[in-house]
């Protein structure tokens, strides 16, 4: 059986991308803190996911996963995509504990659940989910560009590492996309007001991206992208090189 792991899979990018994957007979593990939305996949799709309720940020919770997977020999992928964007906040008025919280899930989470399930991905993919924000710095979120850069780090670093097993370890940039990070993002009143105004305008015009064009755009890295190929870049959803291969048909929206 072709398993696929999803963390931060109860809404948004990681919930679209479980039904994508379902929709090509994939077998999904599906990770999140909030139970319910979990089960109310499970109840859509009873035969093809598995959930796990648990935060992936915590030691306690990442053992409840490899716990809840023993019976799984072989893992196909592995998506790295919980992810949390506070605190918003100037570098002056950051807590402690809000900067450990944000390293601890879009850093630690995927550094150390790959490094658990290694032995399951023999022949299998790990793949982050990035962001411009790893690479542009954005004032007032000094906590998601820097543990969103070392995520691309620790993407180059892995690549390198588990060649050899071999596991073929993955990063991509989805694009601005409408989830509820973005309303989360559009609710704050501490970014300079130019970059407020360019996510309300980005949410009024409609050009964020579905939830569901981002899930068929990584459904195709996933399934459909040599091993070699889905490596050696960070693949970026508004690259156009790469559209003719799974957007059928569809403009996405141009952003500036």
């Amino acid at each position: 059986m072709k398993v696929i792991i999803i963390t931060g899979a109860s809404s948004g990018i990681g919930y679209a991308l479980a039904e994508a994957l379902i929709a090509r007979d994939q077998y999904i593990v599906a990770i999140a803190r909030r139970e319910q939305p979990l089960q109310d996949l499970k109840n859509k799709y009873p035969d093809q996911v598995r959930i796990i309720s648990a935060d992936v940020s915590s030691v306690k919770g990442r053992e409840n996963i490899v716990n809840n997977l023993a019976d799984i020999k072989q893992i196909t992928a592995l998506v790295h995509n919980a992810g949390v964007i506070e605190p918003v906040a100037p570098i002056q008025k950051i807590e402690l504990q809000q900067w450990r919280r944000a390293q601890a899930v879009n850093t630690e989470a995927p550094l150390f659940l790959s490094q658990a399930l290694i032995p399951k991905l023999k022949q299998g993919r790990i793949l982050h989910i990035s962001t411009a924000a790893a690479h542009i710095p954005f004032p007032a979120w000094s906590a998601y560009c820097s543990s969103k850069a070392a995520l691309f780090m620790l993407y180059q670093c892995l690549k390198l590492e588990l060649a050899d097993i071999p596991i073929a370890v993955g990063s991509v940039m989805p694009g601005i996309v409408d989830t509820a990070m973005q309303a989360e993002i559009r609710a704050h009143k501490n970014m300079p007001k130019e970059r407020l105004d360019f996510f309300t305008e980005l949410k009024a015009n409609h050009k964020l991206l579905s939830t569901q064009t981002v899930a068929r755009f990584l459904s195709w890295l996933l399934l459909d992208v040599k091993s070699d190929e889905f490596s050696e870049q960070e693949w970026d959803i508004y690259d156009t090189s790469h559209h003719d291969a799974w957007l059928e048909g569809e403009v996405l929206p141009e952003i500036s």
